[in-house]
């Protein structure tokens, strides 16, 4: 028998948690044929009352889950990051690079300014 797990937070009094993409996910053909297979495999067999969950399976679940969250906690970190160094260039690239042109030019413009005051000193 096959049965389907729903990531994600589940209480036993609420129901399941179901967020737009779950929904969206829930809802395709292949799944939902799924669905239709284990729900009557499962009244075919006297209901889910009577089917046994082994504890391998409960902790490899577990294992799946936590697993799971550790590489979307990963992915948000990474992706926090690239963000922070992205603005942080952004920050830096154009304001510095166009006072850095402004001051190379100024740079010119004074050296010549000097080269010619040096050339009338030496002709007076």
């Amino acid at each position: 028998m096959i049965i389907i797990f729903c990531r994600g937070s589940s209480n036993f009094e609420r129901g399941f948690s179901i967020n737009r993409d779950c929904l969206r996910v829930n809802m395709e053909e292949r799944k939902l044929t799924a669905k239709t297979i284990v729900w009557g495999s499962s009244r075919a067999n006297l209901g889910m009352n009577n089917f046994g969950v082994a504890k391998q399976l409960i902790l490899s679940m577990r294992k799946f889950t936590s697993q799971i969250f550790r590489e979307k906690k990963e992915l948000r970190k990474n992706m926090r990051s690239k963000r922070k160094a992205l603005c942080h260039l952004k920050e830096l690239k154009p304001p510095n690079f166009k006072k850095l042109e402004a001051t190379e030019e100024e740079n010119l413009r004074l050296e010549g300014e000097i080269a010619s005051l040096k050339l009338l000193q030496k002709k007076h």
